[in-house]
């Protein structure tokens, strides 16, 4: 059976606003104060097909593409100004991306009498993604591809806690390489601390693995673009999301409100994920719960909203309970 049969593909376009690596608090886009009114506003995305090359093989990509919005609201000589993909040495992503981007539609900008005009220089980052492929990382190491055959396992027999055990050893010997990169050490701590995770050791433990992964790729860029805005490659933004989801489940068991609050937001502002899969259910909902408890009212009520559309998309019971928590952080915003 064919690959793309086998697995569920997860596609998100990402919107032209593109938020810098600052570990600063951020906002959810919706509830952001300071932006521009003046600039385009995408009201109609268009999500790209993969192509069947890179589904074939389960190449991932992450593409900026930029392009004039005109007055009329419509794309226009769009162009891909960077890429990065998971494997080949071929460009299997740019045809689709482009052909999406000249699909999507604006409210276009405006000068300050409220014209409608045409804008230069608008950009948008799609990514592609393999659904359940949180584990692939494109690092180039076969002791990592080693350990990653040891960690699946699919149940807690003795046998397969004792692969976990071996992989955990195999995982620690390799961080104490003095060659090894960066990205490298982050991806190896990362994989540590869901070892940790399925041996159930200490919450403790499995938090200085993440907040020691997070050490390493938090500065790992692929380039800086025009405006100081800094891009990451697939495997970074790999880690920065999922190592973040995994940090939140810990800060949400210890009740460390601020802490969640914060490592989610910048999840989500700083890879702009359009987390609409059922396995961010949990997120969002740690998140309004979070930011609920410290009176962030916008923020609770569009964590709820998004966990409540998941929950729609996917035929989850959403509780009544975080309805009325909804209307209650609304009410606060008045």
């Amino acid at each position: 059976m064919p690959l793309k049969l086998l697995i569920k593909i997860t596609l998100c376009f990402l919107s032209f606003s593109i938020f810098s690596h600052e570990g600063k608090h951020y906002q959810l886009k919706e509830c952001r104060s300071d932006i521009d009114p003046l600039e385009p506003v995408v009201i109609k995305n268009s999500l790209p097909l993969y192509p069947r090359n890179a589904l074939a093989k389960a190449i991932e990509a992450n593409v900026l593409l930029e392009f004039t919005v005109s007055k009329e609201g419509n794309v226009e000589n769009p162009e891909v100004i960077w890429f990065d993909q998971s494997a080949s040495k071929s460009d299997l992503f740019t045809r689709s991306s482009l052909r999406a981007a000249s699909k999507l539609k604006y409210k276009p900008g405006k000068t300050e009498s409220g014209e409608p005009i045409s804008t230069p220089g608008v950009r948008t980052i799609m990514i592609y993604r393999v659904e359940g492929y949180d584990d692939v990382l494109a690092i180039n190491s076969n002791t990592f591809d080693r350990v990653i055959k040891k960690v699946r396992v699919t149940d807690t027999s003795p046998k397969s806690m004792m692969r976990l055990e071996d992989a955990l050893e195999d995982i620690n010997l390799a961080l104490k390489k003095d060659n090894l990169s960066n990205i490298k050490k982050a991806a190896f701590l990362y994989i540590k601390a869901t070892t940790l995770f399925k041996l159930d050791r200490p919450s403790e433990e499995i938090k200085q693995a993440l907040l020691e992964s997070k050490s390493y790729y938090k500065n790992e860029f692929v380039d800086t673009l025009r405006g100081g805005v800094q891009i990451r490659g697939v495997t970074s933004s790999k880690l920065q999301t999922f190592v973040g989801i995994l940090l939140s489940q810990i800060y949400y068991e210890e009740e460390d409100w601020k802490s969640l609050e914060h490592e989610m937001l910048e999840v989500i502002n700083s890879t702009q994920l359009n987390m609409m899969s059922k396995r961010y259910y949990s997120s969002y909902m740690q998140l309004g719960v979070a930011s609920y408890t410290l009176k962030n009212w916008c923020t609770s009520a569009a964590s709820f909203e998004k966990a409540r559309s998941i929950a729609k998309a996917h035929t989850l019971k959403f509780p009544d309970s975080f309805d009325a928590a909804i209307i209650y952080a609304r009410s606060q915003l008045k």
